[in-house]
């Protein structure tokens, strides 16, 4: 495996990490070949023209990465122990059971992307050893399907510090930024009572939405109200694509 990207699998329902870049830890290595890591799957709509075809748009699709692992013990014992537990976290006909997390980590950042079993996972099939019972090599291989139902990995949300008014009311310049590619939107916790003036402006994505191109550019929206709960929404940074 590599030494400059490293994979955890968090588990759906221990919530144990997972090291799948180094087996000496867990007793579980991410195996080569896995698919839809990289770039979230997306199509495009064409109709005929008078010459070809008119682009008419791209829409993004579910995202079903498979991957394979190799599972090892020191110990036949060991070894099954290790196999159960790590079958178990991917969560698939357990009641109430979460989506399992894969935390991609470089040295600059690191990203997530939630997913459940698309089916079942299919068991001793990929080693060249296999064929017999894995208990003779203390190792085994479990390939894994998976759907997403976020397609994009996810980074941690940038939280600014809190305002914070000595005379009850005032103006802050809040610095914005998305270090993703994909459209995302703001968040914020505001206290009541109070009234409240945020910005909710467009990027320059209006026209995807039916609007003019720039309609949005000043829009901010004010809030008033005595008695409102803290409202929060996502606004962690999300990018249909990760490093490989």
């Amino acid at each position: 495996m590599s030494d400059f990207l490293r994979f955890t699998l968090i588990g759906a329902t221990s919530g144990r990490e997972w090291d799948l870049t180094r087996s000496s830890r867990e007793g579980v290595e991410l195996r080569p070949g896995a698919t839809q890591f990289i770039d979230a799957p997306a199509s495009t709509f064409w109709i005929k023209s008078t010459y070809g075809q008119s682009y008419q748009g791209s829409q993004w699709q579910r995202r079903e990465p498979t991957f394979a692992v190799t599972i090892a013990g020191k110990t036949a014992d060991r070894w099954e122990q290790i196999d159960s537990d790590f079958r178990e976290d991917l969560g698939i006909g357990i009641p109430g059971a979460q989506q399992f997390t894969l935390r991609a980590e470089t040295g600059a950042t690191c990203r997530t992307l939630s997913m459940r079993l698309l089916q079942q996972p299919e068991a001793y099939t990929k080693g060249d050893w296999e064929g017999k019972d894995p208990h003779l090599f203390r190792k085994s291989t479990l390939a894994v399907p998976a759907a997403c139902e976020l397609p994009f990995w996810v980074s941690k949300s940038l939280v600014s510090p809190p305002c914070v008014f000595s005379s009850g009311n005032g103006t802050q310049w809040i610095p914005v930024a998305n270090y993703g590619d994909v459209p995302i939107w703001l968040s914020w916790n505001l206290p009541a009572p109070g009234t409240w003036t945020v910005p909710d402006f467009s990027w320059g994505q209006e026209e995807e939405f039916g609007y003019t191109l720039g309609e949005w550019s000043t829009r901010t929206v004010t809030l008033t109200g005595g008695t409102w709960p803290t409202w929060a929404a996502s606004s962690a940074s999300i990018s249909p694509r990760t490093w490989w």
